[in-house]
């Protein structure tokens, strides 16, 4: 009768968009974003040195093209050659799609303890493991079909992973859409899955165990808190992963209430506010100021934002109501500002608006009596 086989060490990645844009941020911070995301896969290299783990599982938009830079290239091949101890498992995502001429097809490029996943679900089989290794690929940007299917193994007496970049949906996707029930179905005793930025628990559908790690930097303030990578064993019934954060820094998405406070007064709230943060210097920051003001009270952000030179980037974005003091609701000053906070609230993102409600206002200055 034959035995279990013994549970193997395995880490998880995903979703590292190295080569990403940054531009939004200006041209030197976006060359230390492009290094923080380079230092993020360093230290998941380091994890492996020191761990060992029998796979590395790459579960796609490794790149954020399928053409990175040189950079970017020899970073990634000559780290991945280093783990003597591991084998590294690709599956190429929307990002960086195994397409004609793209980084993932260059012959004899990657090391030899590189499988890249180019295509449709495919097995390989390590017998000294008793263990399968599947993988698919997106081999154009958008995969509109399940590259899952029902074709998974049933030989219960080898360990059988999954390393895949897919949509967990209910319905249709263009980004290779999984469904709870193709996992359960697949007979998967591990899925290691990428596409969803936000880390997801150790989930599981039926005998098959799955997760998504998560970005291991945050690309933008939709992907806060600490960012990283799984680590453990993976067997027959069993799942031990344990998250181990990797990220340079963190996005922090604040809201202030100001109703009633002076500008030194919200400078200080916000100090209070971003001081809960370990490393607080080296964060990205996007503070929302809401509530009640003035109309003779105009609020600068980029002036509230020059007092945090000590933080990494700070973006302060006003998104208060300006109260009028007209005493009559038909005055020019009075219908300007009602009409102005309708179309601010239909579009509350649009700067153009709060800044032309302020200068409306500071060109009725002192015309509140004119009737409209």
């Amino acid at each position: 009768m034959d035995t279990a086989p013994a549970p193997i060490k395995i880490v998880h990645c995903a979703d590292f968009h190295l080569g990403a844009s940054f531009s939004s941020l200006g041209v030197l911070r976006q060359q230390l974003r492009n290094e923080d995301m380079q230092r993020a896969f360093s230290r998941v290299i380091q994890i492996c040195r020191k761990e060992k783990p029998v796979f590395l599982l790459v579960a796609g938009d490794f790149f954020d093209s399928p053409f990175p830079p040189e950079s970017f290239l020899s970073l990634a091949r000559d780290s991945f050659e280093s783990l003597i101890e591991t084998n590294v498992m690709i599956s190429p995502g929307n990002h960086d799609p195994a397409t004609v001429g793209s980084c993932w097809l260059a012959d004899g490029y990657w090391p030899e303890n590189v499988y890249i996943f180019k295509g449709q679900l495919e097995k390989l089989t390590y017998p000294g493991l008793k263990t399968h290794v599947w993988g698919a690929g997106f081999a154009e940007s958008y995969q509109d079909s399940p590259l899952l299917g029902t074709s998974a193994s049933n030989e219960d007496d080898f360990i059988n992973l999954c390393v895949m970049h897919g949509d967990l949906t209910t319905g249709a996707s263009t980004y290779n859409p999984i469904s709870e029930d193709m996992i359960s179905k697949s007979n998967m005793d591990y899925m290691a899955l990428g596409h969803i930025h936000r880390r997801t628990k150790i989930l599981r559908a039926g005998r098959t165990f799955y997760s998504y790690p998560g970005s291991p930097e945050g690309l933008g303030f939709d992907e806060q808190s600490q960012r990283g990578v799984y680590v453990g064993e993976v067997g027959k019934g069993i799942c031990n992963l344990q998250f181990y954060p990797v990220n340079q820094r963190e996005y922090c998405l604040l809201e202030l209430d100001v109703t009633g406070l002076s500008q030194s007064e919200i400078v200080s709230a916000i100090r209070t506010k971003i001081s809960g943060y370990a490393r607080l210097e080296e964060n990205l920051y996007s503070i929302e100021l809401v509530g009640d003001i003035d109309e003779d009270r105009i609020l600068s952000p980029e002036s509230i934002a020059s007092f945090f030179t000590d933080v990494f980037y700070i973006k302060v974005k006003d998104r208060t109501r300006i109260v009028s003091k007209a005493s009559s609701e038909q005055s020019l000053k009075a219908v300007f500002v009602r009409k102005m906070q309708e179309r601010i609230a239909k579009s509350p993102d649009d700067e153009t608006l709060r800044l032309a409600l302020k200068l409306g206002l500071s060109a009725l200055k002192g015309k509140a009596g004119i009737k409209a």
